[in-house]
């Protein structure tokens, strides 16, 4: 057999295998993103030396319950706010007021018992690229702050985070498909001291409905898998 012909079969064989490759991926994808629970789009951030404020919205299940079932999802807008000063009086009533664009949202926040924070749900997905206004008040306390928006400075999106997940991931979302993806599917923004300081990190997890549960956690501008697991 000549050279040329060796070639030309090797080269198709290499294209046949990545189309196969690319092809699951492709399926797993489709499947997992049809059963989201949980999928934040965006982040913003603003911090003074009083203060640390994040914004996150998307879309999650309306009956959040991390089970390996998705429900119908509703919109959600999750303010954060972490006091960084002791000498500020943690008393139980905080309030916030957010412009958004034109748009303004005002209550009363809640306390996180996990780490102290401050939370409010505006119920609402924000797409807008310029940055927000945070007004936070605690008893006497008031701060003002931007929000910049920093998700949009990343080169891996939401939707890029969950195609290298189902890629990094593959065996274990075979043993998890049978007629259908019987599991569902969280994306999330973290921030990972750990990892790396005031950084912050695509998480994907998928939840089987016998219980498995398989994650990873995927550098937001260069797509390196830092863990997974």
């Amino acid at each position: 057999m000549k050279k040329a012909s060796i070639k030309i079969i090797m080269l198709t064989l290499v294209v046949f295998i990545t189309l196969v490759l690319t092809g699951c991926t492709n399926k797993y994808f489709e499947l997992t993103k049809e059963n989201i629970s949980e999928q934040r789009q965006n982040l913003y951030v603003g911090e003074s030396q009083n203060i640390t404020a994040t914004f996150m919205s998307g879309y999650r299940e309306k009956d959040y319950v991390i089970n390996g079932y998705n429900t119908p999802l509703i919109e959600f807008g999750i303010i954060t706010v972490m006091l960084e000063q002791n000498n500020i009086a943690k008393t139980d009533i905080a309030t916030y007021s957010l412009t958004i664009g034109t748009n303004r949202y005002d209550g009363q926040m809640e306390i996180n018992p996990f780490d102290g924070s401050y939370v409010a749900d505006i119920k609402q997905l924000i797409t807008l690229d310029e940055n927000l206004t945070l007004k936070f008040t605690l008893g006497s306390f008031t701060e003002e702050l931007n929000l910049n928006i920093l998700s949009n400075t990343w080169q891996i999106d939401y939707n890029q985070a969950l195609e290298i997940a189902c890629d990094q991931l593959k065996p274990y979302l075979k043993q998890m498909t049978n007629n259908g993806f019987l599991g569902e599917t969280y994306i999330k923004i973290i921030y990972d001291n750990k990892i790396q300081e005031n950084a912050y990190f695509w998480y994907v997890n998928f939840v089987g409905r016998s219980g498995q549960s398989h994650s990873i956690i995927i550098e937001p501008n260069t797509g390196e898998v830092l863990a997974k697991k």
